[in-house]
């Protein structure tokens, strides 16, 4: 019996390191993670706006289709008219006006 009593304080000694250890561990845990809730309540806002984020992007993209088209179809007029006042007199001449 003194033989087992000998080795208690050996064994609460690594007792208490083992639950210090623990103790950090999830102090450590505990930290890391202390913002969870309103990181996770953050991913929550923004999964939840996505279908209108892409609804927006979509419109954005029909816009700017358009306005290239819009842009396009001014820049052709210009040259078109350009075009008529370069060209135009020797049209005419061709075509046996004066």
């Amino acid at each position: 019996m003194a033989d087992d009593m000998s080795t208690i304080p050996p064994r609460v000694n690594e007792v208490e390191r083992d639950v210090h250890t623990i103790k950090h561990r999830l102090t450590v845990i505990e930290d890391a993670h202390k913002d969870m809730p309103h990181r996770l309540t953050m991913v929550e806002q923004a999964v939840k706006d996505l279908p209108h984020i892409r609804k927006e992007l979509r419109e954005h993209g029909d816009m700017i289709r358009k306005g290239f088209t819009l842009t396009n179809g001014i820049l052709m007029g210009a040259a078109a008219v350009w075009f008529v006042f370069q060209a135009g007199p020797q049209i005419m001449r061709l075509l046996g006006a004066h």
